[in-house]
């Protein structure tokens, strides 16, 4: 027993002196790596109120329009960040009176082996003499084995690397490609907006291949568009991004767009001025006497083209307001029934591959995300439909159903050039290449309404003899 008692203990100091020698290591390696990250050159990252924030003022050689640089300011944000192929900018609101825009971007930023997801928000905003850049709200996610891939604050990463203690012997590169990525996004719209100017001095050709007009001013709108929208509610995201489409189509196809949140300033007089009414998901009810009729006069006697979307079926009594009757049949003499609360994707079919709107159109095309509207009878009867919805498409199915569901459709009884596009509740409809077709179909075709009798406007289609509407001049796919 004695012998073993001796063995035990000679085993338990020799594994005494291997741990030993283990936290003595660690602790050299700890101390090293701490001198060598007090002593390595850290980029200069601002911090504001806690958190990682860069604030960048540019001024531009020479003075351009707010439209213009906002113009300049979309199109940096249509491309990746120069010299960060992996990088995507995303567009998320506008406001073109306050003359800003703002989103989201993302990158890849590869410090040594293993690589890193980079997150942020920006802010662009003109200025006198330029634009203003506020980027912050950092956020980064790893893809190492082992580590959870979820996006995380970088400040806590940013702080603990500045006390001398790296969560990874890369830290100092992340931060360097951080740094670096914010640069690159800050002088890429620098860049471009010195190209816009150049314009305006007179080169008659922008970056991207836009041919304009020389001289000091931009060429004659060749319509205008009056856009009725909510500015809040659960169909506010769609908006939004709605608008940013909309501004670039406009500013590439050179028509000219005004947005109101109202229809209180709608009179005879005021819709004088506009070739075209897109109802932005706004509802038929609450609209004042004289709008009404101004509205309506403005449909029957095609002093212009409408488009409606979505909330525009609203049709029935809400809010303490009665049923707009003449909407109700402008729209097929429909009635609001129900909706898929909790959305559904769909199949929608095209039914008239002949009309100008669907014109190369595929036959068939799947919306991710949708609150299906029912109404109590379908319009079929009183309208000229364009595509229905495959009710047993829908993912997750449901009950609520309707049989015979148009969902694109144009009243040929009115003066106007029309159509009804019930999609319009998610902002991802803009990513679908059908959906903005159909969209920009619409436009050019509804904004050539000719005044006349009613269902003047609504000839065949170009490939059948007619003149055709007018297109884009220089229009590129968004």
């Amino acid at each position: 027993m004695q012998a073993v008692g001796l063995i035990f203990d000679e085993q338990t100091d020799a594994m005494c002196q291997i741990l030993q020698r283990i936290l003595l290591f660690l602790f050299f390696l700890t101390t090293a790596l701490t001198g060598w990250c007090q002593g390595a050159v850290l980029p200069s990252i601002p911090m504001k109120q806690g958190i990682i924030q860069y604030e960048k003022q540019y001024k531009l050689k020479q003075v351009i329009p707010d439209a213009e640089k906002l113009r300049w300011m979309r199109l940096a944000a249509s491309q990746p960040i120069p010299g960060f192929r992996d990088s995507k900018l995303t567009i998320t609101a506008e406001d073109k009176e306050a003359g800003s825009m703002s989103g989201t971007a993302m990158c890849r930023v590869v410090p040594g082996g293993d690589y890193y997801y980079l997150r942020w928000d920006w802010t662009m905003r003109t200025t006198d003499s330029g634009y203003f850049l506020i980027t912050n709200h950092y956020y980064e996610k790893p893809t190492e084995k082992g580590i959870s891939h979820e996006f995380s604050k970088v400040e806590y990463r940013w702080w603990d690397l500045r006390r001398g203690h790296p969560w990874r012997p890369t830290d100092v590169k992340l931060f360097f490609g951080l740094d670096s990525v914010t640069s690159a996004l800050a002088g890429s719209v620098y860049a471009l907006e010195e190209q816009g100017a150049a314009t305006f001095a007179g080169t008659g050709r922008a970056a991207g291949g836009v041919v304009r007009k020389t001289g000091p001013g931009l060429p004659k709108p060749r319509f205008r568009v009056l856009a009725l929208y909510e500015n809040g509610g659960h169909h506010l995201a769609y908006s939004q991004r709605a608008k940013v489409w909309l501004d670039q189509l406009a500013a590439d196809s050179n028509f000219k767009i005004d947005y109101i949140t109202r229809p209180d300033t709608i009179t005879e007089k005021y819709l004088s001025a506009y070739s075209l009414i897109i109802q932005l998901d706004y509802a038929p009810y609450a609209w004042k006497p004289e709008a009404m009729a101004a509205f309506q006069k403005y449909i029957e006697e095609g002093k212009g083209g409408w488009i409606g979307m979505h909330h525009a079926t609203l049709l029935g009594e809400f809010d303490g307001y009665p049923m707009w009757s003449w909407f109700s049949n402008f729209m097929g003499g429909i009635r609001w029934k129900d909706y898929i609360a909790r959305f559904a994707s769909a199949v929608v079919h095209v039914e008239n591959k002949d009309h100008p709107v669907m014109k190369d159109v595929p036959d068939s095309f799947v919306i991710e995300k949708e609150e299906w509207y029912t109404w109590d009878k379908s319009p079929r009867a009183h309208v000229q439909v364009l595509a229905n919805v495959d009710e047993g498409s829908y993912r997750p199915d449901t009950t609520v159903k309707m049989g015979d569901h148009p969902v694109i459709w144009s009243n040929p009884r009115m003066g106007a050039r029309n159509v009804y596009i019930f999609m319009g509740h998610s902002p991802i409809l803009f990513d679908n290449a059908a959906y903005k077709k159909i969209f920009t179909n619409a436009i050019f075709w509804a904004a050539a309404t000719r005044a006349g009798k009613p269902g003047a406007a609504h000839a065949k289609s170009p490939e059948q003899g007619t003149k055709p509407a007018p297109g884009p001049a220089t229009f590129k796919a968004l």
